[in-house]
C-alpha cells in the first residue's frame, strides 16, 4: 500500500514556539520574551523547516505569528539567519508575507490598539532583522517601503504612548530603506 502523505508539522511547531516563546503578549521585545532560541524549535521541525513551511497553508493569524516569531530571533546569529532565510525561500510564505505588509493597515485596523502596537513592532523589526543582511535582503523581494508607509499609517491611529513605543523602529526602517535601496 502507498504511504499516506505526511501532514505539515509547521503549524503545530508555529503555535508551540508562540506558546513556549512569547506567552505573555505584553513583552514587546526580545528582551521581554522568554531567552529560550526559538531557531531551535523551528528548524527542528520534522521534516525539515523549508518543505514544511512550503506545505504549510497559511492563514492572515499564522502569518502574523510567525512574524512575530521570526521578529525576536537574536540579531546576528547564524541559526537566526538560517531561520529567516527558510521562510524567505520559500515563495509562498513570501509572497503572503509580502501580500500582507502591502495590507498591514486593513489587517491591523480592527484589532485593539495593543495588539495593533505588537504586531506593527514586530513587522517593523523584521523587515530591518531582514534588510541588515544581505543574504536575506537579496532574497526577500517584500514590499519593505510600502510597509513603512502602512506601518506609519498604523501607528498615527496608536494611542500616543503606544505610537512613541513603535516610532523609533519606523524610523529606523525607513533609514534602512534609505540606505539599502
Amino acid at each position: 500500500p502507498k504511504p499516506l502523505p505526511r501532514r505539515p508539522e509547521m503549524l503545530p511547531a508555529l503555535r508551540a514556539a508562540y506558546a513556549a516563546h512569547i506567552t505573555d503578549l505584553d513583552a514587546s521585545s526580545a528582551e521581554d520574551a522568554k531567552p529560550v532560541p526559538i531557531s531551535h524549535t523551528l528548524l527542528g521541525v520534522a521534516g525539515g523547516l523549508r518543505s514544511n513551511i512550503a506545505a504549510t497553508t497559511w492563514t492572515e493569524g499564522d502569518l502574523h505569528s510567525s512574524v512575530v516569531l521570526l521578529s525576536r530571533l537574536p540579531p546576528g546569529d547564524a541559526l537566526s539567519r538560517l531561520t529567516l532565510l527558510s521562510f524567505l525561500a520559500v515563495p509562498q510564505w513570501r509572497e503572503f508575507a509580502a501580500h500582507c505588509a502591502r495590507n498591514l493597515q486593513a489587517q491591523l485596523g480592527p484589532l485593539s490598539d495593543r495588539r495593533k502596537e505588537l504586531l506593527l513592532a514586530a513587522w517593523l523589526s523584521f523587515a530591518l532583522a531582514v534588510l541588515a543582511e544581505p543574504s536575506l535582503r537579496a532574497a526577500a523581494d517584500l514590499p519593505f517601503r510600502h510597509l513603512a508607509e502602512d506601518g506609519e499609517a498604523v501607528r498615527r491611529t496608536l494611542p500616543y504612548e503606544a505610537s512613541q513605543t513603535v516610532a523609533p523602529l519606523a524610523r529606523r526602517l525607513v533609514s534602512s530603506i534609505s540606505a539599502h535601496g
